[in-house]
């Protein structure tokens, strides 16, 4: 028994060990900033070497078609081989991954400006079954004032592990909304 509970705590630690390498490559890009006073405790700054900027657009005008991470990398390695040109010869999953993670934080907070802004706006929840996977969407249909306009938002997509009824969606909207609208 001692050698089971041992190894099972040692694997334990490896994925540990892991999920915390996994987390420091995930934030390289994000640096904080210091606190400010006007009431905002931290912020972020994304920092992208200039090195990089030419790969960054790429990658994300490559994931807004559709294409998979891995098929991106892989054409945006085939046009390096074509153009020769070396800033973008290094492109690898780490590399989609950490740019795709700016592109989401971003939209995120513009989603959080928008609503901050807001006194109202409208929820169009929605749930659907692909492949036998449960899916949840929430739009968000807002006024731009500035745009004299009805602009919908995509909120999330969240995959559902229970049945979608009335209560499991109610709660998945209420922790969305605590989040991005927490008054």
């Amino acid at each position: 028994m001692f050698g089971n509970e041992a190894e099972r705590i040692a694997v334990l630690v490896q994925r540990w060990a892991t999920a915390a390498k996994a987390k420091e490559q995930a934030l390289l890009l994000f640096k904080q900033t210091e606190p400010n006073k006007g009431g905002v405790p931290h912020s972020y700054t994304i920092m992208i070497p200039k090195m990089k900027t030419k790969l960054f657009h790429l990658v994300i005008h490559n994931v807004s078609c559709g294409t998979f991470f891995r098929m991106a990398a892989n054409i945006i390695s085939c046009m390096c081989e074509v153009l020769s040109d070396p800033f973008l010869h290094f492109c690898t999953c780490h590399h989609m991954n950490n740019f795709i993670r700016v592109v989401c934080a971003v939209n995120l907070q513009c989603i959080f400006d928008i609503l901050r802004r807001l006194w109202a706006f409208l929820l169009a929840p929605d749930s659907n079954t692909h492949q036998s996977t449960l899916y949840f969407d929430l739009r968000i249909r807002v006024y731009m004032e500035e745009h004299h306009t009805i602009a919908n938002v995509h909120g999330c997509t969240l995959l559902m592990f229970q049945r979608h009824t009335g209560e499991v969606v109610f709660e998945m909207v209420f922790n969305f909304l605590t989040i991005f609208c927490p008054n």
